[in-house]
Parts: structure tokens; sequence; C-alpha cells
């Protein structure tokens, strides 16, 4: 799991940086922020079912970025921005009617070392009370806790009358300006 200095900081300070970019200039064209490529295999299933891939390359990266969303989006309903938390959630969670298992819920399912942690973080009611979980000295928690700290203080720094712009902003940032490149494999060729 990536660490607090070399790559959690970092990468709030990017998207942080981008969204105070679309605060300052909202109707300007912005350049989404290359975050990396990541390797995908797709799995074989049934028709009707949801899609499955198996990352070949990228878990980290991957795993790191969903521990933000989730965090943002407990923040987003924090401040009352239920709107751009209903738009991040999808980024986070699969569609309900496809958890045949509690593992399909989000859209990353980590090493089994880290899967207990991830879901019970992940699968946490807002506000968290992280010092109450089991897993509360992982480094998934220690990130997920991250996140949500900075993102409760981006969204409320300039005080309760500009968190709605803060929250738009840094939801528009998380979708539509992080880019990542996804090489999908089919089922059947060699990672």
């Amino acid at each position: 799991m990536w660490d607090k200095e070399n790559q959690w900081a970092p990468l709030w300070d990017d998207v942080t940086r981008l969204a105070e970019r679309l605060l300052q200039h909202p109707n300007t064209k912005h350049d989404p922020h290359f975050l990396g490529a990541v390797v995908l295999q797709r799995s074989q299933n049934s028709t009707g079912s949801m899609q499955e891939r198996t990352i070949i390359d990228g878990q980290q990266r991957l795993t790191t970025l969903q521990l933000l969303l989730d965090a943002l989006h407990a923040e987003l309903e924090g401040v009352g921005a239920m709107q751009q938390a209903m738009r991040v959630e999808p980024l986070v969670t699969n569609a309900e009617a496809f958890w045949d298992r509690p593992a399909d819920r989000f859209k990353v399912c980590p090493t089994n070392r880290d899967r207990a942690a991830f879901n019970e973080v992940m699968g946490a009611a807002p506000p968290i009370n992280y010092s109450s979980l089991s897993y509360k000295g992982e480094r998934l928690v220690e990130a997920h806790r991250f996140f949500a700290e900075q993102a409760r203080t981006w969204l409320q720094l300039n005080g309760p009358e500009e968190a709605s712009a803060r929250a738009a902003a840094i939801e528009r940032t998380t979708r539509e300006l992080l880019q990542i490149v996804v090489i999908d494999l089919t089922a059947d060729e060699n990672a």
C-alpha cells in the first residue's frame, strides 16, 4: 500500500490543485491530470452479470484512488452536498442489483491481505469513528482517514458559504479531470 508522504499527500495535492483551478476559472477548459496506466484482464462471466476484471498492474493506484473517493463521498455528504456525493458514489460502488457476494459491493477488491481492512473502512457509515474499527492500525484505514481529514478541511476552508462551490469543484475534478489509461485485455489474452 502506498504511503502518506510519497503517494497520498501528492495525490491529494494534485486533486485540490485541479479543484482550485476550477474554482478560479469555472468556464475554462481544464486539462486532465494523468494518474498513469493500469492493466486489466476481463474475467469469463455469464451474460447479464457484472463484468469483472483482474488487475494485472495498478492495484495500489486503484485501491488508493478508491479510498480517496470513498472518503470524499462521506465528506461531501457531511457538508450537505448530496448531489455531488451521489455523483461520486458510483465511482466507488457497483449497483446493488449485482452484489452476489460481499466483494461485489466495491469497484475494487484488494489483495487477500488487505481485503478485510478495506471492506471495513469502505463499508463504515459516515462519520467514521476510525479508532473503533477493528483494523484501525492498517495502512488502508489510515489512508482513508487521511483523505477524509483532508477533504473535510478543504471543503470547509473558506466557511460554510463556500462549501457548495468547493464541493462542486472537487466532485467535477474527481469525475472528469483525473485520467487513467486502461489497457483492457480480453479473458483469453496472455497477460
